[in-house]
């Protein structure tokens, strides 16, 4: 039996703002088996980013979180201080989205890495930079990277440099957000196949955060769509994507640009989806659904556990592969 390296139970997370109260997150239940690629997919602005901060306990005052966390049995709601500071990086890491905002532009490569590894081990600047030249190796970059700042790289090269970072002190969770954000294809695919790598030579768990389909599609074991700050269906990535049982997932699908739509319309999804301020207490995605009736509109829809073991929030599952 898998064994689960993160468990989320009913995460909130709240920001306050002039117009009220923003829910970036209601109420998501997720686990995380250990030594998957576990992805997290849905339009901007639905949450995503807001998860992953939330494993590294990183959501700071004003927002708020309810809910509980647990990391490889640890509460990460519960950490505070210098627990919480030696928790990142060495138990959960993150390759933030856009690896030139990630990286300091007057310190050389070499000091960015380093201070990682000796603010957790307490080592000799020279076992740092030992350990940083073994990194780079690792992300197929030569050593003389470590004197170079980041202005002097390339979009891939800052991308594997983060990840080098990411993986520093060998953490059991790794979260990737948008890891092949503004990189060209060639780029991308020696990233993904990097991502793959380090799963399979250190065990570690990555969770995916994308909007890219196709990028899940290739990487993720299993798969968690969102909508408005709420998970609409999740389960094995394959069975998601080859047959949607939420209209959500299945608009999210048609809306993607691949090379098997040549000459056909790339469907976009109707309308805009409801402010975070001011949520509705039934379906979210109704006002936006080809297939919603009264019930949608009338309540929130419960879980359904289809016999594939996927679990879709839909009073109509299976609605968006049978509307084809």
């Amino acid at each position: 039996m898998a064994t689960t390296i993160a468990d989320i139970r009913g995460l909130s997370v709240t920001f306050p703002s002039k117009k009220g109260t923003v829910r970036a997150v209601d109420a998501v239940d997720l686990s995380i088996e250990e030594g998957s690629i576990f992805g997290i997919a849905g339009e901007s602005g639905c949450g995503k980013t807001t998860i992953g901060l939330s494993l590294l306990g990183m959501i700071r005052e004003p927002g708020s979180v309810e809910g509980t966390i647990a990391v490889n049995g640890k509460d990460v709601t519960s950490l505070r201080g210098e627990e919480r500071r030696l928790f990142r990086w060495k138990e959960v890491s993150m390759v933030f989205q856009g690896a030139m905002n990630s990286l300091n532009p007057v310190s050389s490569v070499g000091e960015q890495i380093t201070e990682v590894i000796i603010d957790h081990t307490g080592g000799t600047r020279k076992e740092a930079m030992n350990r940083a030249a073994d990194l780079l190796r690792k992300v197929r970059l030569p050593s003389d990277i470590l004197r170079r700042y980041p202005h002097q790289l390339s979009g891939g090269q800052k991308q594997r440099v983060v990840i080098a970072m990411a993986i520093a002190l060998s953490p059991k969770l790794i979260i990737a957000d948008e890891p092949t954000t503004a990189l060209d294809v060639v780029s991308q695919e020696h990233i993904l196949r990097l991502l793959k790598e380090v799963v399979k030579a250190s065990g570690s768990t990555v969770v995916i955060i994308s909007h890219d389909l196709s990028l899940i599609a290739d990487m993720c074991d299993r798969l968690a769509v969102m909508y408005l700050g709420r998970i609409v269906e999740s389960g094995r990535a394959q069975d998601v994507l080859s047959s949607p049982a939420h209209p959500y997932t299945r608009a999210l699908i048609d809306s993607n640009i691949t090379l098997d739509k040549r000459g056909k319309k790339v469907e976009s999804i109707p309308g805009y989806p409801p402010s975070p301020i001011n949520l509705p207490s039934n379906c979210r995605f109704s006002g936006r659904c080809p297939f919603a009736t009264n019930e949608c509109f009338d309540s929130e829809p419960p879980a359904s556990t289809l016999e594939d073991g996927r679990v879709v929030y839909c009073y109509h599952p299976r609605h968006g592969n049978e509307g084809k």
